[in-house]
């Protein structure tokens, strides 16, 4: 069952202390999920996670994750902070690393053998943190659509 990834998110009834968005196309498919859970307190989100149901690359589940950062956490729940993670040597790796470089954020460590995945095997996890007052002024100078051909400019000059 290794070619299957087989999903059970379960849908929270309100936003007290989940947010879940999807991502759909034109076609309305859905291109994938996004969600984190809340300290409302400390106004942080955690657990950001993305999760996409299509392979390849999608601009408009691209854009969806800009919007889900900017629009929905930084602006309509006004989070201060975002902690991240990534699964050392998954292909998104080097995105993540990319957008912190150009957009504010930083790597805060690596705990390793922290997950262990479908073959069995533990994986070492890679944390990041953003702040809104760090991020989101740069992120305000792209778009939803343009963040991403961004990266490889504006970091290398």
């Amino acid at each position: 069952m290794y070619g299957i990834k087989q999903y059970h998110i379960p849908i929270e009834p309100n936003d007290s202390y989940k947010l879940q968005y999807v991502s759909i196309d034109q076609q309305n498919n859905l291109l994938g999920l996004f969600e984190c859970k809340l300290n409302r307190e400390t106004q942080t989100a955690y657990d950001v996670t993305a999760i996409k149901f299509i392979s390849g690359y999608s601009p408009e589940f691209s854009a969806d994750m800009y919007r889900f950062f900017v629009d929905v956490m930084f602006n309509r729940y006004c989070i201060n902070r975002i902690v991240c993670s990534v699964i050392k040597g998954n292909k998104a790796e080097a995105l993540y690393d990319k957008l912190c470089a150009r957009y504010g954020g930083r790597i805060v460590g690596t705990f390793r053998n922290e997950i262990k995945l479908y073959d069995g095997k533990l994986y070492d996890i890679k944390y990041y943190e953003a702040t809104k007052d760090e991020c989101l002024p740069l992120l305000l100078q792209v778009d939803a659509y343009n963040y991403r051909s961004c990266l490889e400019v504006c970091i290398s000059g």
